[in-house]
């Protein structure tokens, strides 16, 4: 789920709209992350496979699944839990009031932070991908 609260005393208080749960595909969205607000009022939020990270238990310090091997974050069971539980993909969404959720691109493996050009004509997209970081 993806919510938008009106004021920060909202989020304390716990009153949210949820703007968007599913993805055009009607599967749950995988695990919304970063968001931007364009000047027109659109938002545009990233929907990568960081929700379904794997914790150890708080004895271990909530460390990620097999820390302590010296295993990277990033692990194979990320895009498993993608294609089962999620989306089936990660992505960039447009949601827009009155209009469909979006889905601006699903060409990123890792899409993990936004920016706008001051205009909002142009949305640039990091690519978290643990090969090129």
């Amino acid at each position: 789920r993806w919510g938008l609260c009106a004021t920060n005393k909202d989020i304390c208080k716990g009153q949210f709209d949820v703007l968007a749960e599913t993805a055009p595909n009607g599967r749950r969205l995988n695990a919304p992350n970063d968001v931007i607000v364009a000047p027109n009022g659109d938002i545009f939020f990233t929907d990568p496979v960081y929700g379904f990270l794997k914790k150890q238990p708080q004895k271990l310090g909530y460390a990620y699944f097999n820390a302590e091997k010296g295993e990277h974050p990033d692990q194979p069971y990320l895009d498993e839990a993608v294609q089962q539980i999620g989306v089936g993909f990660t992505g960039v969404y447009r949601w827009r009031a009155g209009v469909p959720l979006e889905l601006v691109t699903s060409e990123l493996a890792r899409p993990n932070g936004l920016a706008l050009s001051p205009d909002g004509a142009t949305l640039w997209v990091a690519n978290s991908v643990k090969a090129t970081p």
